[in-house]
């Protein structure tokens, strides 16, 4: 079967006409009838209805019209009427018969069966050639409607198709604001697809509609309670937009306007289009409403903004960590500068004796031991400054690898030292401070010992043990300033620790907390010490495991509040703002402190009453180095450098408010001269 795009004739060629007449005679003068009439028809003949059928099912070219007798032999015109009827080629043909019976039957019979015309014998020449003229003009219509239906629907079906591809939710409202047609995504957009499918009765749209019609749109259950109202709309987030858009569609005016529609937990972001449909004369045929979705670029958006905001906010970390790291490097510079700078007034102040003695050219046994005293002195101050420069260097080395401090990744350096040495070297960097300050210091160091006696030494990173008795120490000397009794105790204690807790310490890598009682954690290099096995046998003096060093520094400064002992491990944190304008510091030197302990292994905690004085108590974990590894590079001079300076303290022409300073150096040389 040919499709029926195929078989529509070109209504602009040659009007063909097909006669089927048994009769000769009567063929011959009808077909001079129409020739003479109708001399661009062309007339193609058939004897009886087989013959008929077998030219139109074999022609390229079907007839405009075909007339047909309806008595003929073999198969006669009703027959041949059903037959074309039936054909789904050929079912559209116009078709007269032509009989001679004057009896009604045969006109019903030939009416049921499809005819377009019946015409009795005798007939008028001029009423045959009215009806056969009419009949092909309206065979011409019928093609152009049937070409004009084959369009619209290839439209609809090119722009149903457009409806469900083109990512764009599509409104239409018909010339008095009535909704008529929308496709499915447009439901989706709006939050109505539910409403859609849950409404069960509907009424067709007015006649006054548009010629799109909702018939062939899921969404047609929802357009009876649209009309003119703005159903719609209901899901805008803002409100007035509502009315915003109203007023444009009753007004047939154009709008842009960007929209959110919230559908419980769904945000759609969208940019609504409202355009009129204007005849040629200006007359509003249709309304049209677009909604082309935006959320996936709104979402790239706000990426976009979290992404600056965070890159903002990490910018602004790392330039607070650069100001931190800055503060602690000059916070951490600053202390050993001052003793540096002590010192060496003090060495100044000493030389400057010795250069009058030695100019007076008085060498009595008197002025001898004075001068020992004071080279004695000088000696010590030498040390203070060399360990002040070594902490400098320290701090200079971190400054470096900048990097691995932000990152926490300051590393440990154990080496072999003895307790009593490192906290003598420390002591020794303030007995100038003391000495000015009137303060009494004292230190008690109970080391680990062999069976003999002797003190062990142990794995730790002396730098960073001295950086936090120099912070600690410092902070006492400062704010004992103002206190009428001026008193600096340390003290050492050794925990031997057991060969289970020692496995447990040497597996925790856990960074310090930052509260006040920081938890115990232990670097991976006091872990990886050389020779750090856990023997241990009961004596623990035999011990070559781990043991725990225990630090306690109580002063008599000015205290603290328990608000105040809260915040005074954080970073940039003091006791509060009197203590920052009256004492200074940044706040730095404690939260240092509480890292540096953390990774050796231990804790920190602080107890203090205002008004009475502080103590700082920590905790770091180390390794005894075992007795046949033990290298002594020289011989320890800091008993000796200790016990001078003590003598110096002790000396009666120095005690209580005559401390030892450069004008009081001056004076005792003066009266020795005398």
């Amino acid at each position: 079967t040919k499709p029926i795009e195929n078989i529509i004739p070109n209504i602009n060629d040659n009007i063909r006409v097909l006669l089927v007449e048994d009769n000769v005679d009567m063929s011959q003068y009808i077909v001079s009838l129409i020739a003479t009439s109708c001399p661009t028809y062309h007339i193609s003949t058939a004897r009886d209805g087989v013959e008929a059928l077998h030219f139109l099912n074999h022609t390229d070219r079907l007839p405009d019209l075909v007339v047909s007798d309806i008595m003929m032999p073999n198969m006669d015109g009703f027959t041949l009427v059903r037959e074309i009827r039936n054909s789904s080629t050929l079912c559209t043909l116009p078709i007269i018969l032509l009989s001679a019976r004057a009896g009604p039957e045969q006109r019903v019979e030939g009416l049921e069966l499809g005819i377009d015309d019946y015409l009795t014998k005798p007939f008028s020449a001029q009423e045959l050639i009215l009806r056969v003229k009419n009949h092909i003009e309206l065979n011409k219509l019928r093609h152009i409607r049937r070409q004009l239906e084959l369009d619209l629907d290839k439209s609809t079906r090119h722009y149903d198709l457009l409806e469900v591809v083109v990512p764009v939710g599509v409104l239409h409202l018909n010339e008095k604001g009535h909704a008529v047609h929308c496709n499915p995504l447009f439901l989706t957009i709006t939050g109505l697809a539910s409403s859609s499918s849950s409404s069960t009765s509907l009424s067709s749209p007015s006649s006054s509609s548009s010629s799109l019609s909702p018939s062939s749109s899921p969404s047609s259950s929802i357009f009876d309670s649209w009309m003119c109202d703005d159903v719609w709309l209901q899901n805008v987030a803002v409100s007035h937009m509502r009315d915003e858009v109203n007023q444009a569609i009753a007004n047939f005016e154009n709008f842009d306007m960007e929209m959110e529609f919230v559908n419980g937990d769904d945000h759609v972001y969208v940019i609504t289009r409202g355009r009129p449909l204007r005849s040629a004369g200006g007359i509003v045929l249709a309304y049209i409403i677009t909604l082309t979705d935006i959320s996936s670029v709104k979402a790239l958006e706000r990426t976009r903004h979290e992404l600056q905001t965070k890159q903002l906010e990490e910018a602004e970390m790392n330039r607070m960590r650069q100001v931190a790291f800055t503060d602690m490097i000059c916070h951490e510079i600053r202390n050993p500068l001052n003793v540096i700078v002590n010192n060496a007034d003090l060495i100044l102040t000493n030389l400057t004796a010795r250069r009058d003695i030695l100019q007076a050219q008085i060498f009595k046994q008197t002025v001898a031991d004075r001068l020992e005293t004071l080279l004695a002195y000088d000696i010590e101050s030498i040390d203070a400054i060399l360990m002040c420069t070594k902490h400098q260097q320290i701090i200079t080395d971190d400054a470096i690898y900048a990097s691995k401090l932000d990152a926490g990744q300051v590393q440990l350096i154990s080496t072999q030292y003895q307790i009593s040495a490192i906290v003598d070297k420390c002591f020794n960097m303030f007995s100038f401070d003391f000495g000015k300050s009137g303060i009494s210091a004292s230190s008690t160091v109970l080391p680990p010992r062999s069976e003999d006696g002797l003190e062990r030494y142990v794995y730790v990173d002396a730098g960073r043990l001295s950086q936090i008795l120099i912070n600690i120490t410092s902070n006492a000397i400062k704010f004992m300033s103002t206190s009428p009794i001026k008193r600096l105790m340390l003290r050492v204690e050794t925990e031997y620790i057991s060969s289970s807790s020692s496995s447990s310490a040497s597996a925790s890598s856990s960074p310090p907390s930052s509260s006040l009682l920081l938890p115990s954690s232990t670097s991976s290099s006091l872990s990886s010490s050389p020779n750090n096995n856990n023997n241990n046998n009961n004596n623990n003096n035999n011990n070559n495991g781990n043991v725990r060093l225990i630090f306690s520094i109580e002063d008599t400064g000015i205290g603290m509040t328990p608000q105040e002992q809260a915040n005074l491990f954080q970073r940039f944190r003091q006791g509060n703002m009197h203590t920052s304008q009256m004492f200074g510091g940044s706040g730095l030197g404690l939260s240092i402190c509480k890292d540096l302990i953390g990774l050796m292994g231990g804790t920190i905690s602080v107890t203090a009453s205002p008004g009475v004085g502080s103590t700082f108590k920590f905790d770091i974990v180390a390794s005894l180095v075992p007795a046949e590894d033990v290298i002594i590079l020289s011989a320890p001079t800091t008993t000796t450098t200790t016990a001078n300076t003590q003598q110096f303290y002790n000396n009666s022409t120095l005690k209580s408010d005559k401390h030892i300073t450069a004008p009081n150096i001056t004076t005792a040389a003066a009266k020795i001269l005398e």
